[in-house]
């Protein structure tokens, strides 16, 4: 049964539009779908091909920390470095990742590295406080393994003339600018030795 039996006059028109719209409409969606589809995989081999695909990570960089970076700037350069390179990590391989408040917190892929607590009191002088031990709660989907850092960095502790925070703190290191360049080399390296 046509339309043009249901209601006459008016489904005439409704049918002829049927028949040679809609085809020609659904045709164009699939082309569409189909051209973003072939697009997309194009995209995706070529992420396969370079090394960065599947990467749901990212940097949550927040103003608190901003504002405690920035303060190194002027009264521990180095530390200054080592942060914001430890920001573009991420542009380079997007499997490195921070999560920040008003400290950082280190990851890559789905691991916590390490927390990085920025101290910029003038009575003790500025320095940062490595830590094994997260602080607050981990971005959704990660994992704590911080012996992939630690395990090496703790091999070279002594050359850094570091000290441990007290017994609940033991495995944290404490950098201060004298220690500074050769402690974030050393860090930059084991980073690297991830990739």
């Amino acid at each position: 049964m046509r339309g043009e039996d249901i209601l006459p006059g008016i489904i005439p028109e409704w049918n002829d539009w049927m028949e040679h719209s809609v085809p020609w409409t659904l045709k164009k969606n699939q082309d569409y779908i189909s051209q973003r589809t072939e697009t997309g995989r194009r995209i995706e081999k070529e992420l396969d091909e370079s090394g960065s695909a599947g990467s749901t990570w990212s940097n949550d960089v927040k103003k608190g920390y901003k504002k405690r970076r920035d303060v190194l700037k002027d009264v521990f350069q180095e530390a200054y470095r080592f942060l914001m390179n430890l920001e573009q990590l991420h542009d380079r391989d997007p499997r490195f990742h921070i999560g920040t408040d008003r400290n950082l917190q280190m990851y890559f892929e789905d691991t916590f590295l390490f927390y990085l607590k920025i101290v910029d009191r003038k009575s003790t002088g500025p320095h940062l406080i490595f830590s094994p031990q997260f602080h607050g709660r981990l971005k959704e989907g990660t994992h704590p393994s911080p012996a992939l850092f630690f395990s090496q960095i703790s091999r070279q502790r002594e050359i850094f003339d570091t000290k441990s925070r007290g017994s609940s703190k033991s495995d944290s290191i404490t950098v201060k600018p004298k220690d500074g360049e050769a402690f974030f080399k050393q860090a930059s390296r084991i980073l690297e030795s991830l990739r």
